[in-house]
């Protein structure tokens, strides 16, 4: 019992000194914490631009498709040809650019892709690029029949 009220008795906290070290501890992990973040900031952004650019893209092919009489895949899939009465667009890759041919002028649709591929199977045409940065994207639209 006497050793109970002796234990109740030495609650013994933090000193000032110790109080002073932890909270020095706590700031300086902080800022380092900060300084973490904000070194990843930039790569986080770039990827979302990079990202955004990508879906720019792909919703303009989509477009182009959905409006389409007729699509073909062209040069062993390096090209595809969209044809919309008398307008003729070609979508390539010409250095690290995906373009856009129509009536003989170019319009730049993508910059940053590595490598650009088309493949046709029946009523679907899939498109499959890897980026300057490696990352790799397929993507599958749906096209009019083969005439």
């Amino acid at each position: 019992m006497h050793r109970l009220l002796k234990m109740g008795r030495n609650q013994g906290g933090f000193t000032f000194l110790e109080a002073i070290f932890q909270v020095f501890a706590l700031l300086l992990l902080s800022k380092l914490f900060l300084l973490m973040m904000l070194s990843l900031s930039p790569l986080y952004q770039k990827h979302a631009v990079q990202e955004m650019r990508w879906e720019m893209l792909i919703a303009d092919l989509q477009t182009f498709i959905v409006q389409a009489d007729e699509v073909l895949v062209r040069n062993r899939g390096t090209e595809i040809l969209i044809t919309n009465g008398y307008n003729r667009r070609i979508v390539s890759k010409s250095n690290e650019t995906i373009r856009m041919q129509l009536n003989g002028g170019n319009e730049i649709l993508f910059i940053g892709a590595e490598t650009l591929n088309f493949k046709r199977s029946h009523q679907y045409l899939t498109l499959y690029a890897e980026l300057i940065d490696g990352t790799k994207e397929e993507r599958t639209f749906i096209v009019p029949p083969e005439k």
